[in-house]
């Protein structure tokens, strides 16, 4: 198999070393800015130059481990770029992976059934693995794995369609879903909707006072847009649904939910199309829904839905790795259009900052001279714009689109950013299940 289409304009990793250590790069720039994470976060290495191979080679401080070749926790990007493997990594990969699994069944099978248990003291549980649901009756998905078994930590389930789900974590994000029963908890409810009406109103006259147009986007989790098959999974938070009841009709409210279900039917398309099956965000169709839904509370811009996509790329996920303890790849769609092409003409990243640890506080700044909307955009968001230019991300759609755009990891919209880069667009975006915590400016 070859690498065609956009994959093959994409920096490759082409080997890794037997240390596990030295990962040789193949780019198509002299002197490339890269960057190491290690589940999201930024991890020591070294360059090393080599004039007689494709590109340079990154040698890390700790090697990789030893499910963690083909992406997943450790990520090298070239010029804000994710770094693919090549096709031939792939395969020694596979065959290496093939190996470790042979070994270590080798070993279970080599131990005499009657051996003592060793006296050692109880192991901690393992960082992944499956738990399938005790009773009631089991549904496939098609990972396939039975509907409603979740990752041994609990923070992922899985769904109808070989979907999997945030369940739960530090955001508890099933519980916000639970309709409230008691006056306290329709108090909360009540107060927590008050609190983002009002500062999505606070945030528009701010920016209006400065001659700044404004545009308030919400995106709904993926257990909101699908139906999990998990009981208590979705359809809506109470939160979520008081704000769009109350901000309906505004012209500085953008509603993810109408823009991912909006000429789904017209296209063809279900509602599944714009999400990743094993991943919590969107597909490339669901970040250019999102990323229209946006523009268009400003501008027309029809540019959008002349876009042609083609199944010519593979991603990663967030949450395949909570389950399997290993990447799993799966295909993605590619954009292409005359209009981003266009954009692409002369576009360039002409600063960015990413903070010592984590995202918060990244920024990126693109300036695309021959886009479609000559205007200065600033957007303080998170992981749904992204920290690299892929289509699955709305920064890859928002930096085409308009002459200038700045984007700022931040749940705040800060005042010092805006007065400083004198915008005539702000976007602010947030997520579902981040809106337990109304942020203060």
């Amino acid at each position: 198999m070859s690498v065609t289409g956009p994959r093959a304009n994409r920096p490759r990793i082409t080997s890794i070393s037997q240390d596990r250590r030295t990962l040789r790069l193949a780019c198509h720039t002299d002197a490339p800015r890269i960057e190491v994470l290690f589940k999201g976060e930024p991890v020591e290495f070294t360059v090393q130059a080599d004039t007689a191979a494709d590109g340079p080679a990154v040698v890390l401080a700790k090697p990789l481990g030893q499910w963690d070749g083909l992406g997943g926790f450790t990520e090298v990007v070239v010029d804000d770029v994710p770094a693919v493997p090549s096709d031939e990594l792939i395969l020694v990969e596979r065959e290496r992976l093939r190996s470790v699994i042979s070994r270590q069944a080798g070993a279970r099978e080599a131990t005499p059934a009657t051996a003592p248990a060793p006296a050692a003291a109880k192991p901690e549980a393992p960082s992944h693995g499956v738990v399938v649901p005790e009773a009631g009756s089991i549904t496939s998905s098609l990972v396939p794995l039975p509907v409603g078994s979740t990752s041994t930590d609990g923070s992922a389930v899985v769904g109808r369609g070989g979907h999997l789900f945030i369940l739960g974590g530090s955001n508890a994000l099933a519980a916000r879903y639970a309709p409230p029963t008691t006056p306290a908890e329709h108090a909360r409810v009540r107060d927590e909707v008050d609190a983002w009406v009002t500062l999505i109103e606070q945030r528009e006259e701010q920016l209006s006072a400065l001659g700044v147009r404004f545009v308030q986007m919400c995106v709904p989790d993926k257990s909101t847009m699908l139906e999990t098959g998990v009981p208590g999974l979705g359809p809506i938070t109470p939160v979520l649904r008081g704000i769009e009841e109350r901000l309906a009709g505004s012209s500085s409210y953008a509603s993810g939910r109408e823009a991912l279900t909006e000429g789904v039917h017209v296209e063809g398309l279900g509602v599944t199309e714009n999400w990743l099956r094993l991943d919590s965000h969107t597909r490339p169709r669901g970040a250019r829904r999102l990323s229209a839904a946006m523009v268009r509370g400003f501008d027309e811009a029809p540019f959008f839905d002349d876009v042609d996509f083609s199944d010519s790329d593979r991603y990663v996920g967030d949450l395949g790795t909570r389950f399997f303890g290993a990447p799993i790849p799966e295909p993605i769609e590619a954009p292409r259009a005359e209009w981003i092409t266009r954009a692409e003409s002369g576009r360039a990243l002409v600063d960015r900052h990413a903070p010592a640890k984590g995202h918060m506080g990244r920024t990126m700044h693109w300036k695309a001279p021959q886009a479609p909307i000559d205007a200065k955009v600033v957007v303080f968001g998170n992981s749904f714009f992204g920290a690299t230019d892929v289509p699955m991300a709305c920064n890859y759609w928002i930096s085409r689109a308009f002459r200038e755009h700045r984007f700022v990891w931040s749940a705040d919209m800060l005042m010092d950013v805006v007065r400083d880069q004198r915008p005539d667009v702000v976007i602010c975006q947030t997520v579902e299940r981040f809106m337990g915590r109304v942020p203060g400016a």
